[in-house]
């Protein structure tokens, strides 16, 4: 199930508007996801944007590269809410040198039992005054080669609003399973006629270019 960014739940109060499913303790958030799809314009003229997520040991006490997706959505008195570190790297269309910014993710859902799992970014070095905020609308995948996230990123000071699609390989998820996530994105666009930014996000979602 796929879900519409939070800002626009507020626009639209309606009986048929389910809480997104708990994330299944299968799906791990960490390690190296690769952005295949996205409608965020920062992305048209890159390459090669990978996302690295590592979690901070002090704020989490499950095995080394691994931690559920339902963790970020459950803290709990004992099992604060994680806090990871983020390496984001890509190359421009015309360059081999590869950019790299950093900072660190913490879930920002409030602890809700049901709900988005909504993170906060903050940069690290000389963007440790910068922040943005994310959120994962949906997720699938049955292991690790094919798991996926479906992620929007509220417009901030250097990026634009976007929807992107992340995978764990640079070809990106299966043609199958791609129409499908088109078709429910299809269905968020058709429950909130009246957001016309978000017709645009989801119209807008082109594939990304990976070497």
């Amino acid at each position: 199930m796929i879900h519409a960014p939070q800002k626009y739940h507020h626009h639209h109060h309606s009986s048929h508007e389910h809480s997104p499913p708990l994330p299944p303790t299968t799906t791990n958030i960490l390690g190296t996801w690769y952005i295949t799809r996205s409608s965020s314009p920062f992305w048209s003229d890159k390459r090669n944007p990978t996302i690295t997520l590592t979690a901070d040991t002090t704020t989490t006490t499950t095995p080394p590269g691994s931690l559920p997706l339902s963790a970020l959505s459950q803290p709990t008195t004992t099992s604060p809410t994680p806090i990871l570190t983020n390496k984001t790297s890509y190359q421009t269309l015309s360059s081999s040198s590869v950019k790299t910014t950093t900072g660190t993710d913490r879930a920002i859902s409030g602890g809700k039992e049901h709900g988005p799992i909504q993170m906060e970014w903050r940069g690290s070095g000389w963007l440790r005054m910068v922040s943005a905020q994310w959120e994962i609308l949906g997720w699938g995948g049955a292991d690790d080669d094919d798991e996926w996230l479906l992620v929007f990123a509220n417009k901030s000071m250097f990026m634009p609003a976007g929807i992107s699609l992340y995978s764990r390989t640079k070809t990106g998820v299966d043609e199958m399973v791609w129409a499908g996530i088109e078709v429910e994105l299809g269905g968020l666009v058709e429950r909130y006629p009246a957001e016309g930014e978000l017709r645009e996000l989801v119209m807008g979602m082109e594939v990304v270019r990976f070497d």
